[in-house]
């Protein structure tokens, strides 16, 4: 199956999706601010831009425990590894941007597949490995 995203965490911890996953998104975000000053000039700065990805597993509701210990570990904002295809080598080393910590974390019904959870993580890239080749190619 395509698209199956399988994660490794922790010393020896995996957590592979069973169901293949839509095509990720490219997201992007940056801090920094804007205003407009009293003459009707902006100015605006930006101390950080970060390209990241959203990605939406599929899985069947015995896995929700084990989807959730990855949860928890990547909302320490420790890296791990995220293989796009668990059948292909390519991976990226990447930190959970979403769901952040203190927020509601619930599995979602897939509408697609009534006996199957959703859930979407936003990932952000923690190596110098860009996203843009893979997601092109």
């Amino acid at each position: 199956m395509d698209r199956r995203a399988r994660f490794e965490y922790g010393t020896a911890s995996a957590w592979e999706a069973p169901i293949s996953s839509p095509p990720w998104d490219p997201v992007d975000d940056s801090v920094g601010g804007a205003r407009v000053g009293a003459s009707g000039v902006g100015a605006a700065y930006v101390v950080r831009r970060d390209a990241l990805v959203e990605v939406t597993v599929r899985y069947y509701e015995a896995d929700w425990a084990s989807l959730l210990a990855l949860l928890v570990f990547g909302q320490t904002q420790q890296a791990f590894r995220w293989f796009p295809d668990a059948d292909e080598a390519t991976s990226f080393l990447v930190y959970l941007d979403a769901p952040r910590p203190g927020t509601k974390t619930k599995p979602d019904r897939d509408a697609n597949y009534p006996r199957a959870f959703k859930q979407t993580l936003v990932l952000r890239g923690a190596g110098t490995t860009p996203w843009t080749p893979y997601f092109t190619g």
